[in-house]
C-alpha cells in the first residue's frame, strides 16, 4: 500500500513539473527531420500592426513577419507580405517569398499578458542551392513588445538629415532608441542610421535592393555598431528587405547581427532617405 501511495505521489509530482515546463515560452518545429527549439522566443508589434517574431538559438535564427497576430491564419510564400526566413549554422538564409510557401496560424493573442500562441508550416528556399521544409511548428505564450516600424516622418519642416523614419533594435538585450535617424542613398549603396547620444547602429545595401533575406556578408551589405569612439563592423546576421519603393524613396526592413563584442537583435528601420 506505502509503494503504490509513493507511486502516485511521484507520478503526481512528474506530471506537475512536466505542466510547468510546458507552461514556458516557446518556439519550436521540425527542421529537415531535426529538432528545432529556440532557447529565445520573442516578437514586436510594431505600429501598423504587424508582428515580426524570433527564435534564437546559439547558430540558428527563425523569423517571421506577420501583417497582423489577431487569430487567423496569414499566408507564406509567393507575393504574400507575410514571410518567414531560417538562418542555418551554416549561415545560409532560407526565405519563404517567392518560391516557398506555408502557413501561420494564430489561435491566441493575449493583450494582457503581451503574449501570442499558435503554429506554423513552411517551406523556404536558397535558389539553386537547397530547400528547408519546417514542420510542427509551434508557439506558446511567445512575450511580445511594441516596436516602431510606422509611417515615415513626411512633415517638411522636419529635417530629413536626423529625422528619415523610424529605427529601433536591441543591443545587447538593451532596448536601443535612436534621437536621430538618416537614410542616405549615394554611389549605389544605401545607408540608414539609427544614433544615440553615445552610440549608433549602421546598415548598408545596395540602393536597388529588393524584397528579400540577405547575409550581412553579402556583396553590397554590411552593417556596424559604434560604441563611444570605438566602432565593430558586423561579422555575421542579416538584412531582411519587407520593401523598397524606389519611386517614393520608401524602404522597410528588419536586421540582426554579431559584432565582436556585441549582439543587435530584432532591429527594424522604416524610412524615406534621400539621393545625392
Amino acid at each position: 500500500m506505502k509503494f503504490r501511495i509513493l507511486l502516485v505521489l511521484a507520478i503526481a509530482f512528474i506530471a506537475s513539473c512536466t505542466e510547468q515546463e510546458d507552461r514556458n515560452p516557446a518556439l519550436q518545429s521540425t527542421i529537415n527531420e531535426d529538432f528545432f527549439g529556440a532557447l529565445d522566443a520573442r516578437a514586436i508589434e510594431n505600429d501598423d500592426g504587424s508582428f515580426v517574431i524570433q527564435g534564437l538559438t546559439a547558430n540558428e535564427n527563425l523569423t517571421m513577419f506577420l501583417e497582423s497576430a489577431q487569430p487567423g491564419t496569414y499566408e507564406l510564400g509567393g507575393t504574400s507580405q507575410n514571410f518567414a526566413t531560417f538562418v542555418d549554422k551554416d549561415e545560409l538564409v532560407f526565405f519563404t517569398n517567392p518560391f516557398g510557401e506555408g502557413r501561420a496560424i494564430i489561435t491566441d493573442l493575449d493583450r494582457v499578458g503581451q503574449t501570442l500562441s499558435g503554429r506554423f508550416d513552411f517551406t523556404a528556399v536558397v535558389p539553386g542551392i537547397d530547400t528547408l521544409r519546417v514542420v510542427n511548428g509551434v508557439l506558446f505564450r511567445v512575450p511580445f513588445g511594441f516596436g516602431v516600424i510606422q509611417e515615415p516622418i513626411t512633415d517638411t519642416d522636419s529635417d530629413p538629415a536626423t529625422n528619415a523614419g523610424s529605427f529601433a533594435a536591441r543591443v545587447d538585450e538593451q532596448s536601443f532608441t535612436p534621437f536621430a535617424v538618416s537614410a542616405v542613398s549615394s554611389d549605389g549603396s544605401l545607408t540608414i542610421t539609427g544614433s544615440g547620444s553615445m552610440d549608433a547602429i549602421s546598415i548598408t545595401v545596395p540602393s536597388d535592393v529588393q524584397q528579400g533575406s540577405f547575409q550581412i556578408t553579402d556583396q553590397g551589405f554590411s552593417a556596424s555598431f559604434r560604441q563611444g569612439a570605438v566602432t565593430e563592423d558586423a561579422i555575421s546576421g542579416q538584412i531582411i528587405i519587407i520593401s523598397n519603393d524606389t519611386n517614393t524613396n520608401n524602404i522597410r526592413g528588419t536586421f540582426s547581427f554579431m559584432t565582436e563584442n556585441h549582439s543587435i537583435a530584432l532591429g527594424q528601420f522604416n524610412v524615406i532617405y534621400q539621393d545625392f
